[in-house]
């Protein structure tokens, strides 16, 4: 009679427990906060019933009804596709083109800043040899000494400058616009070393003459070149404010403009 009583208290004992255990309401959490939809969460067959459109609207995606069709349809957002960027060495490489410049008004240093090469031109900011009347462009090893005078070009609104210089490497140029947050690199010789840095594109700026970007370009990186993630020159860098994290370059389409009327 005991063990009977017993077995009948454990039975009712369980009973109140899943009961209780049943009762509790379903919370529902999507990417670490709560949701309350105004349907809750129920347990139906053993299986965990959430709303459709919650949880979808919740992870951005876009929900349809069909009453024709008696069809829904979930539509799942659009994922900006990742830009694979340079290796370390591919940027190394590609900076063999970026060389370092010294600029002098006869033996007086004046300044210095860095410089490329597209096309057999040299190519600078007019700010950096400004007052000068020669300067020295270093790549690697190998330097050469040119004459201001001798520019095959100049504009100094859009603060360019370029030479004849055979025998180096040549850079590619890409004057589309840069669709926003795009990966690009700012490739120069602050402080007289050469450095690489990486940032996102921002957007045009400067009557459309110049791009914004996050690349910190440091003063003596003048002249030096942003380039997108296949490694084509999209700009020529020119200034840089706040701190350095307000960076701009001259447009490539710019510098083509330029080029154009070297013969």
């Amino acid at each position: 009679m005991k063990r009977k009583s017993l077995a009948i208290i454990l039975v009712a004992i369980f009973a109140l427990s899943t009961t209780a255990f049943a009762a509790k309401p379903i919370s529902l959490w999507i990417n670490g906060k709560e949701v309350k939809p105004a349907v809750a969460p129920q347990m139906i067959n053993n299986t965990t019933m959430v709303p459709l459109r919650v949880i979808s609207e919740a992870l951005g995606a876009d929900v349809k009804w069909d009453q024709k069709q008696q069809r829904v349809t979930v539509t799942a957002p659009q994922q900006p596709v990742q830009q694979a960027g340079l290796t370390l060495e591919q940027l190394n490489k590609i900076g063999e083109s970026v060389g370092i410049i010294y600029a002098y008004n006869g033996d007086q240093y004046i300044s210095q800043g860095s410089g490329f090469i597209v096309d057999g031109v040299l190519v600078t900011n007019w700010h950096v040899l400004e007052g000068a009347t020669q300067f020295v462009v270093a790549f690697g090893n190998k330097e050469a000494t040119l004459r201001v005078a001798d520019a095959v070009f100049k504009n100094e609104t859009v603060d360019l400058i370029g030479f004849k210089l055979a025998g180096y490497p040549s850079l590619k140029l890409n004057t589309s616009e840069p669709m926003n947050k795009d990966k690009v690199y700012a490739l120069g010789h602050p402080a007289r070393k050469f450095t690489i840095t990486e940032g996102m594109f921002v957007s045009s700026s400067g009557n459309g003459t110049r791009w914004m970007h996050s690349a910190k370009t440091d003063p003596g990186a003048s002249g030096g070149i942003v380039i997108n993630a296949k490694g084509e020159v999209i700009g020529v860098s020119v200034e840089a404010l706040e701190g350095g994290y307000s960076n701009y370059a001259v447009q490539a389409k710019v510098l083509k403009q330029e080029l154009a009327k070297v013969k």
